[in-house]
Protein backbone atom coordinates (compact mmCIF):
# COMPACT_ATOMS: atom_id res chain seq x y z
CA UNK A 1 0.00 0.00 0.00
CA UNK A 2 3.01 2.72 0.93
CA UNK A 3 5.03 1.07 -2.10
CA UNK A 4 6.53 4.09 -3.83
CA UNK A 5 5.69 4.31 -7.66
CA UNK A 6 8.57 3.27 -9.97
CA UNK A 7 9.03 5.93 -11.74
CA UNK A 8 9.93 7.54 -8.21
CA UNK A 9 12.81 5.02 -7.94
CA UNK A 10 14.87 6.34 -10.35
CA UNK A 11 17.84 8.13 -9.50
CA UNK A 12 17.67 12.33 -10.61
CA UNK A 13 20.85 11.25 -12.40
CA UNK A 14 19.26 8.33 -14.43
CA UNK A 15 15.74 10.60 -15.27
CA UNK A 16 18.37 13.69 -16.55
CA UNK A 17 20.29 11.11 -18.31
CA UNK A 18 17.38 9.74 -20.43
CA UNK A 19 15.71 13.63 -20.65
CA UNK A 20 19.33 14.57 -22.21
CA UNK A 21 19.02 11.87 -25.10
CA UNK A 22 15.91 12.89 -26.10
CA UNK A 23 17.24 16.46 -26.20
CA UNK A 24 20.39 14.78 -28.54
CA UNK A 25 17.59 12.80 -30.72
CA UNK A 26 15.67 15.84 -30.89
CA UNK A 27 18.85 17.81 -32.36
CA UNK A 28 19.71 15.18 -34.90
CA UNK A 29 16.45 15.60 -35.95
CA UNK A 30 16.55 18.98 -36.20
CA UNK A 31 20.09 18.43 -38.16
CA UNK A 32 18.13 16.57 -40.70
CA UNK A 33 15.49 18.55 -41.04
CA UNK A 34 17.84 21.27 -42.03
CA UNK A 35 19.90 19.42 -44.41
CA UNK A 36 16.44 18.29 -46.24
CA UNK A 37 16.23 22.20 -46.26
CA UNK A 38 19.25 22.35 -48.41
CA UNK A 39 18.69 19.56 -50.07
CA UNK A 40 18.35 19.46 -54.53
CA UNK A 41 14.09 18.47 -53.40
CA UNK A 42 13.59 21.51 -51.69
CA UNK A 43 15.38 24.13 -53.80
CA UNK A 44 14.17 22.51 -57.50
CA UNK A 45 10.70 23.12 -55.58
CA UNK A 46 10.94 26.70 -55.31
CA UNK A 47 13.88 27.33 -58.29
CA UNK A 48 12.71 24.30 -61.00
CA UNK A 49 16.54 24.24 -62.89
CA UNK A 50 18.32 21.19 -62.59
CA UNK A 51 21.61 20.40 -63.98
CA UNK A 52 22.04 16.94 -64.29
CA UNK A 53 25.84 15.89 -64.78
CA UNK A 54 27.57 12.60 -65.06
CA UNK A 55 30.29 10.49 -66.86
CA UNK A 56 29.61 8.98 -70.06
CA UNK A 57 27.99 6.50 -69.95
CA UNK A 58 26.11 6.61 -66.29
CA UNK A 59 22.59 6.77 -68.10
CA UNK A 60 22.00 10.25 -68.13
CA UNK A 61 19.68 9.69 -70.89
CA UNK A 62 18.02 6.59 -69.72
CA UNK A 63 16.95 8.55 -66.44
CA UNK A 64 15.61 11.83 -68.39
CA UNK A 65 13.69 9.38 -70.70
CA UNK A 66 12.22 7.03 -67.96
CA UNK A 67 11.26 10.26 -65.73
CA UNK A 68 8.92 11.87 -68.81
CA UNK A 69 7.44 8.22 -69.54
CA UNK A 70 6.88 7.69 -66.12
CA UNK A 71 5.04 11.69 -65.76
CA UNK A 72 3.58 10.84 -68.97
CA UNK A 73 1.73 7.28 -67.26
CA UNK A 74 0.63 9.90 -64.45
CA UNK A 75 -1.11 12.23 -66.92
CA UNK A 76 1.53 14.89 -66.28
CA UNK A 77 3.35 16.84 -69.61
CA UNK A 78 6.75 16.87 -70.14
CA UNK A 79 9.11 17.99 -73.39
CA UNK A 80 11.92 15.90 -73.98
CA UNK A 81 14.72 17.47 -77.04
CA UNK A 82 17.84 15.91 -77.72
CA UNK A 83 21.07 17.52 -77.76
CA UNK A 84 22.70 16.33 -81.05
CA UNK A 85 19.74 17.67 -82.83
CA UNK A 86 20.76 21.56 -82.07
CA UNK A 87 23.10 23.74 -84.08
CA UNK A 88 24.42 27.01 -83.28
CA UNK A 89 21.28 28.96 -84.27
CA UNK A 90 19.41 30.60 -81.31
CA UNK A 91 18.11 27.93 -79.32
CA UNK A 92 13.97 28.83 -78.96
CA UNK A 93 14.14 29.16 -82.65
CA UNK A 94 15.65 25.63 -82.87
CA UNK A 95 12.87 24.31 -80.43
CA UNK A 96 9.92 25.81 -82.11
CA UNK A 97 11.31 24.33 -85.33
CA UNK A 98 11.95 20.95 -83.81
CA UNK A 99 8.35 21.19 -82.04
CA UNK A 100 6.80 22.46 -85.55
CA UNK A 101 4.78 25.56 -83.77
CA UNK A 102 5.59 29.15 -85.33
CA UNK A 103 4.00 31.73 -82.14
CA UNK A 104 6.10 34.08 -80.47
CA UNK A 105 8.68 32.34 -77.26
CA UNK A 106 6.58 34.26 -74.32
CA UNK A 107 2.93 32.83 -76.46
CA UNK A 108 4.28 29.28 -76.77
CA UNK A 109 5.68 29.28 -72.73
CA UNK A 110 2.53 31.12 -71.89
CA UNK A 111 0.52 28.43 -73.02
CA UNK A 112 2.61 26.11 -71.52
CA UNK A 113 1.78 27.44 -67.98
CA UNK A 114 -1.63 27.84 -68.47
CA UNK A 115 -1.83 23.96 -69.15
CA UNK A 116 0.51 23.53 -66.25
CA UNK A 117 -1.81 24.99 -64.00
CA UNK A 118 -4.43 23.68 -65.37
CA UNK A 119 -3.38 20.48 -64.15
CA UNK A 120 -1.71 21.78 -61.09
CA UNK A 121 1.50 19.77 -61.84
CA UNK A 122 4.30 22.46 -63.92
CA UNK A 123 5.52 20.94 -67.05
CA UNK A 124 9.28 19.97 -67.70
CA UNK A 125 11.44 20.61 -70.51
CA UNK A 126 14.01 18.18 -70.94
CA UNK A 127 17.38 19.15 -72.75
CA UNK A 128 19.50 15.83 -72.61
CA UNK A 129 23.43 16.03 -73.32
CA UNK A 130 23.65 19.87 -74.10
CA UNK A 131 27.42 18.73 -75.11
CA UNK A 132 26.35 16.75 -78.17
CA UNK A 133 26.52 18.64 -81.28
CA UNK A 134 26.61 22.15 -81.55
CA UNK A 135 26.29 22.43 -78.12
CA UNK A 136 29.28 22.75 -77.47
CA UNK A 137 29.10 26.22 -79.13
CA UNK A 138 25.96 26.82 -78.41
CA UNK A 139 24.58 26.66 -74.81
CA UNK A 140 27.67 28.37 -73.14
CA UNK A 141 26.20 31.95 -74.84
CA UNK A 142 22.42 30.73 -74.12
CA UNK A 143 22.23 28.54 -71.28
CA UNK A 144 21.66 31.62 -69.06
CA UNK A 145 19.15 33.70 -71.10
CA UNK A 146 16.92 30.56 -71.68
CA UNK A 147 17.17 30.14 -67.85
CA UNK A 148 16.10 34.02 -67.46
CA UNK A 149 13.47 33.31 -70.06
CA UNK A 150 11.50 30.85 -68.40
CA UNK A 151 11.95 32.06 -65.08
CA UNK A 152 8.63 34.13 -65.70
CA UNK A 153 6.41 31.49 -65.93
CA UNK A 154 6.42 29.21 -61.99
CA UNK A 155 5.01 26.38 -63.79
CA UNK A 156 7.64 25.26 -65.97
CA UNK A 157 10.58 23.73 -65.05
CA UNK A 158 13.52 22.95 -67.16
CA UNK A 159 16.27 19.93 -66.95
CA UNK A 160 19.28 19.94 -68.89
CA UNK A 161 22.23 16.70 -69.22
CA UNK A 162 25.45 17.17 -69.60
CA UNK A 163 28.49 14.89 -69.46
CA UNK A 164 30.73 16.07 -66.51
CA UNK A 165 34.01 16.83 -68.72
CA UNK A 166 32.05 19.44 -70.07
CA UNK A 167 30.75 21.19 -67.10
CA UNK A 168 33.26 24.03 -66.89
CA UNK A 169 33.40 24.69 -70.48
CA UNK A 170 29.80 25.04 -70.94
CA UNK A 171 28.61 26.21 -67.73
CA UNK A 172 29.28 29.47 -66.29
CA UNK A 173 29.92 28.84 -62.73
CA UNK A 174 28.49 32.00 -61.37
CA UNK A 175 24.99 30.05 -62.28
CA UNK A 176 26.13 26.94 -60.03
CA UNK A 177 27.21 29.31 -57.25
CA UNK A 178 23.87 31.30 -57.05
CA UNK A 179 21.99 28.42 -57.20
CA UNK A 180 20.65 30.02 -60.88
CA UNK A 181 20.72 25.90 -61.71
CA UNK A 182 20.68 23.28 -59.21
CA UNK A 183 23.52 20.55 -59.61
CA UNK A 184 22.91 17.03 -59.20
CA UNK A 185 25.46 14.05 -60.28
CA UNK A 186 24.28 11.35 -61.55
CA UNK A 187 26.70 7.83 -60.68
CA UNK A 188 25.41 5.37 -62.45
CA UNK A 189 24.91 1.73 -60.48
CA UNK A 190 27.10 3.16 -57.70
CA UNK A 191 26.82 1.37 -54.60
CA UNK A 192 24.68 -0.88 -56.36
CA UNK A 193 26.80 -2.55 -58.62
CA UNK A 194 25.86 -6.24 -57.54
CA UNK A 195 22.08 -5.72 -57.98
CA UNK A 196 22.63 -4.37 -61.20
CA UNK A 197 25.04 -6.93 -62.50
CA UNK A 198 22.75 -9.22 -61.38
CA UNK A 199 19.96 -7.90 -63.07
CA UNK A 200 21.81 -8.10 -66.31
CA UNK A 201 23.50 -10.87 -65.94
CA UNK A 202 20.16 -12.79 -65.99
CA UNK A 203 18.95 -10.89 -68.95
CA UNK A 204 21.53 -11.70 -70.87
CA UNK A 205 21.35 -15.67 -69.67
CA UNK A 206 25.05 -15.48 -67.86
CA UNK A 207 25.89 -17.33 -64.79
CA UNK A 208 26.25 -15.57 -61.44
CA UNK A 209 29.84 -15.46 -60.23
CA UNK A 210 30.32 -17.00 -57.23
CA UNK A 211 32.57 -14.07 -55.96
CA UNK A 212 30.29 -10.54 -56.42
CA UNK A 213 31.86 -8.58 -59.58
CA UNK A 214 32.48 -5.10 -57.56
CA UNK A 215 34.91 -3.29 -59.89
CA UNK A 216 34.69 0.41 -59.97
CA UNK A 217 33.92 0.01 -63.57
CA UNK A 218 30.93 -1.87 -63.15
CA UNK A 219 29.06 1.54 -61.61
CA UNK A 220 28.49 2.19 -65.05
CA UNK A 221 25.62 0.76 -67.25
CA UNK A 222 27.34 1.17 -70.79
CA UNK A 223 30.28 -0.58 -69.33
CA UNK A 224 28.35 -3.04 -67.91
CA UNK A 225 26.02 -3.74 -70.70
CA UNK A 226 29.47 -4.03 -73.25
CA UNK A 227 30.65 -6.54 -70.59
CA UNK A 228 27.42 -8.62 -71.33
CA UNK A 229 27.24 -8.38 -74.63
CA UNK A 230 31.09 -9.20 -74.57
CA UNK A 231 30.31 -12.66 -73.81
CA UNK A 232 26.94 -13.10 -75.12
CA UNK A 233 28.29 -12.65 -78.78
CA UNK A 234 31.03 -15.15 -77.92
CA UNK A 235 27.97 -17.86 -76.51
CA UNK A 236 29.60 -17.89 -73.51
CA UNK A 237 27.10 -18.24 -70.75
CA UNK A 238 29.52 -17.74 -67.73
CA UNK A 239 32.67 -15.68 -67.50
CA UNK A 240 36.05 -17.14 -67.56
CA UNK A 241 38.60 -16.72 -65.30
CA UNK A 242 40.94 -13.60 -65.48
CA UNK A 243 38.50 -11.93 -66.96
CA UNK A 244 38.44 -8.16 -65.18
CA UNK A 245 39.83 -5.20 -65.53
CA UNK A 246 38.56 -2.21 -67.89
CA UNK A 247 41.40 -3.39 -70.59
CA UNK A 248 40.77 -6.89 -70.65
CA UNK A 249 36.82 -6.40 -71.07
CA UNK A 250 37.11 -3.88 -74.01
CA UNK A 251 39.32 -5.89 -76.06
CA UNK A 252 37.54 -9.50 -75.09
CA UNK A 253 34.25 -7.15 -76.23
CA UNK A 254 35.90 -5.93 -79.15
CA UNK A 255 37.28 -9.63 -80.09
CA UNK A 256 33.58 -10.43 -80.11
CA UNK A 257 32.66 -7.68 -82.63
CA UNK A 258 35.29 -8.82 -84.69
CA UNK A 259 34.06 -12.38 -84.90
CA UNK A 260 30.95 -11.46 -85.77
CA UNK A 261 32.20 -9.03 -88.42
CA UNK A 262 34.26 -11.89 -89.58
CA UNK A 263 31.60 -14.49 -90.21
CA UNK A 264 29.27 -12.45 -91.93
CA UNK A 265 30.99 -11.31 -94.36
CA UNK A 266 33.88 -14.53 -94.21
CA UNK A 267 37.13 -12.97 -93.53
CA UNK A 268 39.83 -14.37 -91.38
CA UNK A 269 39.59 -13.33 -87.52
CA UNK A 270 43.37 -12.70 -87.16
CA UNK A 271 42.73 -9.51 -89.27
CA UNK A 272 41.28 -7.64 -86.17
CA UNK A 273 39.60 -5.20 -88.00
CA UNK A 274 37.82 -3.30 -85.77
CA UNK A 275 40.32 -3.01 -83.20
CA UNK A 276 42.62 -1.87 -86.13
CA UNK A 277 39.64 0.58 -86.85
CA UNK A 278 39.65 2.10 -83.28
CA UNK A 279 43.39 2.08 -83.26
CA UNK A 280 43.44 4.33 -86.12
CA UNK A 281 41.07 6.60 -84.48
CA UNK A 282 43.06 6.72 -81.56
CA UNK A 283 46.42 7.66 -83.13
CA UNK A 284 44.39 10.53 -85.36
CA UNK A 285 42.78 12.06 -82.11
CA UNK A 286 46.03 11.83 -80.39
CA UNK A 287 47.83 13.93 -82.71
CA UNK A 288 44.80 16.58 -83.33
CA UNK A 289 43.12 19.25 -81.19
CA UNK A 290 40.01 17.71 -80.92
CA UNK A 291 38.94 15.17 -78.96
CA UNK A 292 36.54 13.63 -82.05
CA UNK A 293 36.96 12.64 -85.80
CA UNK A 294 34.30 14.04 -88.02
CA UNK A 295 32.50 12.00 -90.59
CA UNK A 296 34.50 12.33 -93.56
CA UNK A 297 37.92 11.56 -91.57
CA UNK A 298 36.39 8.59 -89.77
CA UNK A 299 34.95 6.77 -93.14
CA UNK A 300 38.33 7.70 -94.79
CA UNK A 301 39.83 5.43 -91.66
CA UNK A 302 37.57 2.77 -92.05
Amino acid sequence: KNKKPKWESISDKARLNGEIRNFQDLNYSIDDFIEFLKSPTVLLSNNPFLLLSGEAGVGKSHLLADVASKRNVRNQFSILLLGQHFTVEEPWNQIKKLLQISCERDIFLSALSAKAETKGSRILIFIDAINEGEGKSLWKNYLAGFVVAVKKFPYIAVVFSIRSSYENLLIHSSLLRNKELINVVHHGFQDHEYDASKLFFENFNIKQPSIPLLHQEFSNPLFLKLFCEGLHNRRLQEIPDGYEGISTIMNFYLDSVDCKISEKHNLPVRLNIIKEIIMQFALRIAESDFPYLNYKEACAIV
